[in-house]
């Protein structure tokens, strides 16, 4: 772990200290005072590991173009306190090819589409779109500006098109519009605005657009996370659990506005059903509800739970008959509880060795094992259509009961690793 003038580097430092420097401004206080302890070739660095950051989050996997002379600057800057900075340089380096690449590749597809003699309405949009790209990676270029003169008639028609879409979709919603169908309204407004911008992006009038439609789908996850409350307050699990899959469908179409909301209320609802089903004696359902919230948020209140579940089934295990144990199973089963069932059985296993018992664990695992076929295809399903939150919920029960099983562990990783990037942006 590399440390410069005795201060430990850390992301999180990176990226202040960076900001410090691209500021230039006199009144950062403390952090200006750890700025003073940094020799230039530690501020270097800081610039450079906040510059990888922005590159990587930005560029590659957010696409976004006009953030090409942002991430730029970082590298720029690091190589002005330290020039031989190796990794800045190879940076600065990727900065460059990324831009030429993109831009290349844009300008290629503007072409072709702008050669046929007949498009159809989204080839127009796709060429018009191409030609916005390649307008954000080099505004100055000859070819970027050819290719705006030639298509600004087509433009300027899908402009006023997607803007008088988008109204249409607002002018739908009325006071007497149910909440879920506003909702979805709300969501497709904001999206045809965003295609807007896509073509368009200094738009006026879609930037005023965006910015009240989403003003509108944040105040309807707030409304929604309140309602999920106000179940939880019941008691009333099941019925939070369904209004939680609805925000998480209208955040995945939004492309992940709401997402705190979620997550807020996928922990809420886990940690409070958990809490319930621990008072209940339900040990065995209350560690799965409270590892699912621990998934969401590490927090004291729901470590500690944790741990008084942990403490509860290792002394009912011990003094149950097999008998109790096996209906427990069922009653699992029964209720959908695959996880806590599977967890049950293998305790029980671990406690004997009789084979008639061991033969009635053997059917009980048989009917948890046919309930998998029916997970998978509901994770793969909801996979495919970027609906990752419930992606995860399906696969990893598979996991968690067969690690082996088809595909369920590499889809859970995508699914795992796409929804953190929709959670953190």
């Amino acid at each position: 772990m590399r440390r410069t003038t005795r201060l430990l580097f850390t992301a999180p430092l990176a990226a202040a200290l960076a900001a410090i420097f691209l500021a230039s401004c006199a009144s950062f206080g403390d952090d200006l005072f750890l700025l003073g302890k940094l020799d230039d070739p530690a501020k270097a660095n800081a610039l450079t590991e906040a510059g990888i950051e922005q590159y990587t989050v930005r560029l590659v996997q957010r696409a976004e173009y006009e953030a090409v002379k942002d991430v730029r600057r970082y590298f720029d800057a690091a190589l002005r306190y330290d020039p031989s900075n190796a990794r800045a340089k190879q940076y600065l380096d990727l900065v460059d090819t990324y831009t030429a690449a993109r831009l290349k590749a844009n300008l290629k597809e503007a072409d072709r589409l702008l050669a046929k003699k007949t498009r159809t309405r989204d080839e127009e949009y796709l060429m018009v779109a191409a030609v916005e790209k390649a307008a954000r990676l080099d505004a100055q270029n000859e070819e970027v500006r050819r290719l705006q003169r030639e298509t600004a008639g087509q433009r300027d028609t899908l402009v006023k098109e997607g803007l008088a879409a988008e109204r249409a979709t607002v002018e739908k919603i009325t006071d007497k519009t149910p909440d879920d169908t506003r909702d979805r309204l709300w969501v497709e407004a904001y999206l045809a605005a965003r295609r807007v911008l896509a073509l368009d992006a200094r738009n006026d009038a879609a930037l005023a657009e965006q910015a009240r439609t989403r003003r509108q789908l944040e105040e309807a996850f707030a409304r929604r996370l309140a309602a999920v409350r106000g179940l939880l307050g019941e008691l009333k699990f099941t019925a939070s659990k369904a209004e939680i899959a609805e925000m998480s469908e209208l955040s995945r179409r939004s492309g992940g506005i709401g997402e705190a909301a979620v997550r807020t209320a996928t922990y809420e609802l886990n940690y409070r059903w958990a809490r319930w089903l621990y008072e209940q004696k339900e040990y065995a359902p209350a560690d799965v509800r409270v590892k699912a919230a621990l998934a969401v948020e590490r927090t004291a209140d729901a470590s500690s739970l944790a741990k008084r579940i942990s403490e509860a089934l290792a002394k009912t295990e011990t003094g149950v008959s097999f008998e109790t144990a096996l209906k427990d199973v069922d009653r699992l089963i029964g209720a959908g509880e695959l996880v806590a069932a599977h967890n049950r059985l293998q305790a029980l296993e671990r406690a004997t060795n009789d084979a008639a018992k061991l033969a009635e664990l053997d059917a009980r695992r048989e009917r948890i094992r046919g309930f998998l076929a029916d997970l998978y295809a509901r994770g793969l399903a909801a996979y495919r259509v970027e609906n990752f939150a419930d992606a995860i919920e399906a696969l990893e029960t598979v996991v968690r009961i067969d690690v082996g099983y088809e595909q369920a562990a590499e889809y859970l990783e995508k699914a795992r690793s796409k929804q953190r990037l929709i959670e953190q942006y």
